[in-house]
C-alpha cells in the first residue's frame, strides 16, 4: 500500500477536492469552478482566460453544472497549461497518472506533464516525477533523479516529500541505499523546521512504527508542537490521548482545551467531543444548553453521532426546548447518514413513532428532509462543492467496478429486497439493476451506466499469511460518500475445515500489544460489522468477497477467494489474468482517490458506494 499511496498521496493533495475545499473554507477562498454562471465560465474559456479554462476544466473533472467529461477536462486543462499555467500542467499529469473515471491512463504521458510542472517549480510534480523515476514507472528507472526531484520539493518545504525521503533512506525500498543515519536527519529536519502539516505526519509514523521504530513518547511530542501550531490533527488526536490516558497521565482539561481549539477550526469530531463533554460535566462544568450548541454544530457537518444525541435532547427538552417532532427528524437524519449496513438498531425511533403517530411522524420526516436539504445548501454555499441529491435510502453499502461499461460486484444482502438501486462515484449517481444474485456466496452483479473505472483482478494464490491486505468499510455519512478501506491481515489461506476457496482475516495487531485473548478475539469480530463486500491487496486489485456470514471459530473473517468467481467474471465477459498475481510492492492499475479532507473518502477509483431504496 506504501507505494501507491505515497505516489498518489501526492497528487490528491493539490487537485483534488481536498485542495479545493480546504482552499474554499479559508477566510480567503477561490472558487475554483468560477462562480455560479456555467456560461459566463465558457465565454471567458473559449475567449482564452486561463482561470476560466481552469475553472472549466475543474467542472468537466467533478460534473459541476455541466455532465462530467474527463476527456474534456483534460482538453481544458491542457489549453491553460500551453498558456504556461503552471497547475494546468500538473492537473495534465495527475488525470493521465491516475486514470480518473474511466480516463485512459498513460504514465508515460504523466511524467512528460508532471516534468513540465516541476521545471516551473511545482512542488507537488517534482514529488511524483520523484517517485515515478523511483519505480520506474512512465520513465526509466533512476534513483539518482529520484532523488534529485524528491529533494528540489522537499527543499520548498514539501512535507510529502520529506517524509518520503525519510522513509527511502529508512527502509532503503526502490532501490535507494539504507541509510538511518540520513533517515533521522530528514525526520529530525522535519520536526525542527516547524512545518506543523509534517510533524503531524511524522508524529503518526512514530505512533504507529511507520518506517520507524514506534515510539508514542516522540509521537507524543510531535503532536504538541504542530498542536501549537493550529493543525486540526494534531490537536484531536493529542486531545484523545489525554483524555484516555493510555500513553501519558489523563488530563481531562488539557484534552478539552485541544478539542475546543480544533472545533473551534470547525472539526466536526472535535465538536462532538465536547458537546459530550459539556453533557456529562467531564473536564468542564455539565451544561446541557453548551452541549446541545456543540451537538448541533458537529450535526450541521453530518455526524450522525451528534444528530443522534441533539434528536435525544429535543426529545427529552434537555438543554433544548422539547420538540418530539424536531427530535424525530434528526434521529431519522442521522439513520440515513450513518452506517446502515448492519441496519440503524436504535430502537427508540420504532417505540418513538408509535407515540406520535401517523400524521406527526409524517411530520418528521419531512422536517428531517428540509434539515437535510438546509445542510447540503449550507455546505455547498461555504466549500463550493455541491452534493448530489440521493433522497433517503433505506441502505447502503459498497462494490467493486468490474469493467468499464458499468458492472459492479456487491453483496447481495446490500441489494436484496430493494425496489431501486443507485450507484455513487465521486462524479455522479447513477440508476443501476441487479442482473444476478447469489444468496449462497452472498454476491451480487449490478449494471449502471458507464463509463468506470474498474478494478484489476488478481489471482489471490500470492498471498501469504500476515500479508497486509485492505477490507472495504460500511459506508460512513452518505452525504460525505464515505466508502474508506481499512489495513487487515492475513490470518489463514483456508476457509472452513480448509476449503482452499476461501482465506481468513483479522485486524492487524500491534507487536508487544498487551492484549489477552478474548481482548484479540472481540477486535477480529468486531471487524464484521463493519466491512462491506470487497477485499483489495496491496495493489489495489480485487481478490476476494467478504461474505455476511464470514466469522470463524476463532473470530476470524472469512473471504471468497476471487478465483471462485472466475466463471462468473468469464460469464460477463471480465477478463480475468491468471498471470495477475497479487504483489505487495507492484503497483496495481487502480490508484487512490481522495484524503480524510475530502467530502469523498479515502478508497481506490474502483470502488462504488451502493444506495437502496
Amino acid at each position: 500500500m506504501r507505494r501507491i499511496f505515497i505516489l498518489f498521496g501526492f497528487l490528491i493533495i493539490s487537485t483534488n477536492f481536498a485542495h479545493s475545499l480546504s482552499a474554499a473554507q479559508s477566510a480567503q477562498q477561490d472558487d475554483i469552478f468560477g462562480g455560479d454562471d456555467v456560461e459566463a465560465v465558457i465565454a471567458l474559456a473559449d475567449a482564452g482566460d486561463i482561470e476560466a479554462q481552469m475553472a472549466l476544466a475543474q467542472r468537466y473533472r467533478f460534473g459541476v453544472g455541466v455532465s462530467q467529461d474527463s476527456a474534456r477536462a483534460v482538453e481544458w486543462f491542457e489549453k491553460a497549461a500551453e498558456q504556461g499555467n503552471v497547475q494546468g500542467k500538473f492537473s495534465v499529469g495527475y488525470m493521465y497518472a491516475s486514470g480518473e473515471n474511466g480516463f485512459k491512463k498513460d504514465l508515460a504521458k504523466a511524467a512528460e506533464w508532471f516534468r513540465k510542472a516541476a521545471e516551473n517549480g511545482h512542488s507537488n510534480a517534482q514529488a511524483n516525477l520523484g517517485m515515478m523515476y523511483a519505480r520506474g514507472e512512465g520513465v526509466e528507472k533512476n534513483t539518482e533523479t529520484a532523488l534529485f526531484w524528491l529533494q528540489k520539493a522537499a527543499d520548498q518545504g514539501y512535507a510529502p516529500a520529506q517524509l518520503e525521503i525519510g522513509r527511502l533512506y529508512a527502509t532503503g525500498d526502490d532501490g535507494m541505499p539504507k541509510d538511518i543515519e540520513k533517515a533521522d536527519a530528514m525526520y529530525q529536519k522535519i520536526a525542527e523546521e516547524g512545518n506543523a502539516s509534517a510533524q503531524f505526519s511524522l508524529a503518526l509514523k512514530y505512533m504507529n512504527g511507520d518506517g520507524v521504530a514506534r515510539d508514542p513518547k516522540k509521537a507524543i511530542e510531535l503532536y504538541q508542537k504542530a498542536a501549537e501550531q493550529g493543525n486540526v490533527g494534531a490537536q484531536v488526536n493529542l486531545a484523545n490521548i489525554y483524555a484516555k490516558g493510555e500513553l501519558t497521565r489523563k488530563n481531562l482539561k488539557a484534552a478539552t482545551e485541544l478539542y475546543l481549539k480544533a472545533a473551534e477550526q470547525g472539526q466536526s469530531g472535535a465538536q462532538y467531543q465536547i458537546g459530550l463533554l459539556y453533557y456529562n460535566g467531564k473536564g468542564v462544568k455539565k451544561d446541557r444548553v453548551a452541549a446541545a450548541q456543540w451537538f448541533q454544530k458537529a450535526a450541521n457537518q453530518r455526524d450522525s453521532r451528534a444528530q443522534i444525541d441533539l434528536g435525544h435532547m429535543y426529545i427529552k427538552g434537555e438543554g433544548v426546548k422539547k420538540d418530539a417532532i424536531e427530535g424525530m427528524a434528526w434521529l431519522y437524519l442521522a439513520d440515513s447518514n450513518r452506517l446502515i449496513d448492519p441496519p440503524f438498531a436504535n430502537s427508540d425511533i420504532v417505540t418513538l413513532e408509535k407515540k406520535l403517530g401517523v400524521e406527526k411522524t409524517r411530520i418528521a420526516r419531512r422536517r428531517s428532509e428540509e434539515i437535510r436539504q438546509s445542510i447540503n445548501s449550507e455546505i455547498s454555499a461555504r466549500t463550493g462543492v455541491v452534493t448530489p441529491d440521493v433522497g433517503n435510502p433505506i441502505g447502503s453499502g459498497a462494490g467493486v467496478v468490474i469493467s468499464k461499461d458499468g458492472l459492479i460486484l456487491t453483496s447481495s444482502r446490500i441489494v436484496a429486497g430493494a425496489e431501486s438501486i443507485k450507484i455513487r462515484t465521486i462524479a455522479r449517481t447513477v440508476s443501476a439493476e441487479i442482473l444476478e444474485i447469489d444468496t449462497a456466496y452472498d454476491i451480487a452483479i449490478l449494471k449502471c451506466e458507464g463509463p468506470l473505472t474498474p478494478a484489476s483482478v488478481a489471482n489471490s494464490a500470492n498471498i501469504q499469511v500476515d500479508d497486509e491486505v485492505y477490507a472495504i468499510l460500511s459506508p460512513r455519512p452518505v452525504e460525505n460518500f464515505g466508502v474508506a478501506w481499512s489495513p487487515v491481515q492475513v490470518k489463514k489461506l483456508t476457509g472452513a475445515r480448509k476449503n482452499p476457496g476461501y482465506l481468513q482475516i483479522g485486524r492487524t495487531i500491534t507487536p508487544g500489544a498487551q492484549m489477552n485473548e478474548s481482548v484479540i478475539r472481540k477486535i477480529h469480530t468486531d471487524l464484521l460489522n463493519s466491512v462491506s463486500g470487497p477485499l483489495l491487496d496491496k495493489s489495489f486489485n480485487f481478490i476476494g468477497m467478504i461474505p455476511f456470514w464470514a466469522v470463524s471459530d476463532d473470530g476470524f473473517v472469512y473471504v471468497l477467494r476471487s478465483e471462485v468467481l472466475k466463471p462468473l467474471f468469464e460469464k460477463y465477459g471480465v477478463p480475468v489474468d491468471d498471470n495477475l498475481e497479487s504483489e505487495a510492492e507492484k503497483p496495481g492499475g487502480n490508484k487512490i482517490s481522495g484524503t480524510g479532507m475530502s467530502p469523498f473518502m479515502l478508497r481506490p477509483n474502483s470502488i462504488v458506494m451502493i444506495l437502496t431504496y
